[in-house]
């Protein structure tokens, strides 16, 4: 410590140190204190004034029921899902009319007899030609291994077997992009039956509201939502 004194001590006030503002341990020590307790207290004062009550949801309103739909419904009665699942799978479009929809049950019907008429054109048209290709193929053969198909070959007579084979691979695709339609047609069928089912029993009414509130983030927040 005598030496550090006489350091001090050697410095002249009017050096660079002096004007400086050098200080001595005890004083540094006793500054570094007081300014490491600045934001000490504004972060306690800052904690003091925060909010912490805990998020609050109110679900007090409970949602409408259906007058007119009971809470243990049978599977015959109206609205019911699996009610109007099994129509539409019995007969499509029966399920759209069980549940008031009737509207939807031409949509339906045509649709899915559109697509099976075109499966059915197609298939055919694909045999025909299937049958004419496998003559043509062949015609040079005695006897020939097919010869119910003439019929089929002489009604393209003089088309070549090359565009016979192009023709019947585009029906066959037509056909199977039918039977997908028709198969697609038929899952919606059920699928929307047995959907607006369920929706029949919820409160869609305009007195339907929601409200989100969000309070001061340093302050606390809150979370209110209203139905």
């Amino acid at each position: 410590m005598s030496g550090s004194s006489s350091f001090y001590s050697g410095c002249p006030e009017g050096s660079a140190l002096g004007r400086m503002g050098l200080l001595r341990p005890t004083r540094a020590a006793v500054l570094l204190v007081g300014i490491l307790s600045i934001p000490s207290a504004g972060y306690t004062q800052v904690a003091d004034s925060l909010d912490t009550s805990p998020i609050l949801i109110d679900t007090t309103r409970a949602p409408k029921s259906n007058s007119g739909l009971s809470e243990s419904r049978d599977p015959l009665e109206a609205g019911d899902p699996r009610g109007a699942l099994w129509r539409s799978a019995l007969l499509p479009g029966w399920g759209q009319a069980y549940n008031g929809q009737v509207y939807k049950t031409p949509i339906i019907v045509i649709a899915l007899g559109g697509m099976i008429a075109l499966a059915i054109n197609n298939n055919s048209k694909f045999h025909t030609f299937n049958e004419a290709y496998l003559y043509g193929v062949f015609i040079d053969e005695d006897p020939h291994p097919y010869p119910e198909f003439e019929d089929s070959y002489l009604e393209y007579q003089g088309v070549s077997t090359s565009t016979l084979r192009a023709e019947r691979d585009r029906y066959q695709r037509y056909r199977n992009l039918s039977i997908i339609g028709a198969a697609a047609v038929y899952g919606l069928n059920l699928l929307d039956a047995y959907v607006n089912a369920h929706l029949i029993g919820f409160d869609v009414g305009e007195d339907l509201s929601a409200r989100v509130s969000l309070g001061p983030i340093l302050a606390g927040a809150s979370l209110k939502v209203r139905f």
